[in-house]
């Protein structure tokens, strides 16, 4: 792996070495070799480094770890993360519980789910979805190409509007503006094909923009326009291909909703 590391690993290591508490050149050797390593994982995608023992010992014994998230690192049942992301990790656990504990008794609800989904003699997961997302804040779909994931999607925005006692404030966001522009077309023809009036069709928007144009970047700084402390509006935000997004944007995306959202991965 050595010869992956970038020039941000190595004056990342280098950097923190520096600032370590090991005298042992030994022992800095080590600490530099894991510091790569996790420097290496996060910019792959991974929010954290799996130690050995003897790994862990380095970095207890480096003075910049611990398990509060106030030294550089954080090190966490022999995991260990840049103390950055082990917060973007925190914050998107503790709203996501937040979202799963959160649910709605519908009335009527079977009543209304058939008007968009024919009966059938075999359980229809499609349905299945829709019934979970409606009665939820939180719901994930998920499944391969032609599984009319997108139509289904539809089909509970469709049942969300009709439910609703006022219009919902809705969102739908994609990773990329590929991706935004792919589901922008897909809802645009799974809305001709709703068994619902003209006035629930309008209420459920086409346009898709990218998560970065939905909160509001602000480059070249990490920051967004929405936030924690500034909310977005919406009562229900749809995010098309959630498995392309990094921990970083996931987290600063679920810490700008705005409390009785209803999100739909």
């Amino acid at each position: 792996m050595q010869d992956d590391f970038s020039r941000l690993d190595k004056a990342f290591a280098k950097f923190l070495t520096a600032r370590c508490e090991l005298k042992v050149a030994a022992e800095q050797a080590a600490f530099s070799e894991i510091i790569l390593n996790l420097s290496y994982a996060q910019s792959q995608g991974h929010s954290c480094l799996a130690l050995n023992n003897q790994q862990v010992q380095i970095i207890e014994a480096s003075g910049l770890a611990n398990g509060l998230g106030d030294k550089p690192l954080v090190l966490e049942r022999e995991h260990l993360y840049l103390q950055r992301y082990w917060g973007y990790e925190c914050q998107l656990a503790v709203k996501i519980q937040a979202l799963k504990s959160t649910t709605y008794t519908v009335k009527q609800l079977n009543t209304a789910v058939e008007r968009y989904f024919p009966k059938t003699t075999e359980i229809d997961w499609q349905k299945e979805a829709a019934k979970a997302a409606v009665s939820r804040a939180f719901t994930i779909i998920t499944g391969g190409p032609g599984t009319g994931k997108t139509t289904t999607v539809v089909k509970i925005l469709a049942l969300l509007q009709d439910l609703a006692a006022q219009p919902l404030n809705i969102a739908l966001i994609a990773p990329t503006g590929k991706a935004a522009m792919r589901l922008q077309e897909s809802i645009g023809q799974s809305k001709q094909g709703l068994a619902c009036s003209a006035a629930i069709k309008q209420l459920i928007p086409e346009k898709v923009v990218t998560i970065h144009r939905l909160l509001g970047a602000k480059p070249p700084s990490p920051y967004f326009r929405y936030n924690h402390e500034r909310r977005l509006p919406y009562d229900i935000v749809v995010v098309d291909e959630s498995s392309m997004i990094d921990l970083a944007l996931m987290a600063k995306l679920v810490n700008a909703l705005k409390d009785n959202v209803r999100l739909i991965l």
